[in-house]
């Protein structure tokens, strides 16, 4: 998993895949895969390079499953 850089040091503002990105990342460290599913599917709408919306899409099918097998965080659905 990438790791996360900080976007305060950076001139450039974040893409609006990688706000979605990002949050699913922080979701997925957290054990959180059902919020972590619904950000890669945002991520996967806003997507403009195809090699994103292949990742975003394969990140939100692990975290389906990871989150139907009741990984993560107990009560999180």
């Amino acid at each position: 998993m990438r790791v996360l850089s900080d976007r305060a040091r950076n001139s450039k503002p974040a893409s609006l895949f990688m706000s979605h990105a990002d949050r699913a990342v922080i979701a997925e460290q957290n054990g959180e895969f059902g919020k972590a599913s619904a950000s890669w599917a945002a991520a996967l709408v806003v997507a403009q390079r195809p090699v994103n919306a292949e990742w975003a899409g394969s990140r939100m099918e692990f975290c389906n499953n990871a989150a139907f097998r009741g990984w993560g965080v107990p009560g999180e659905g």
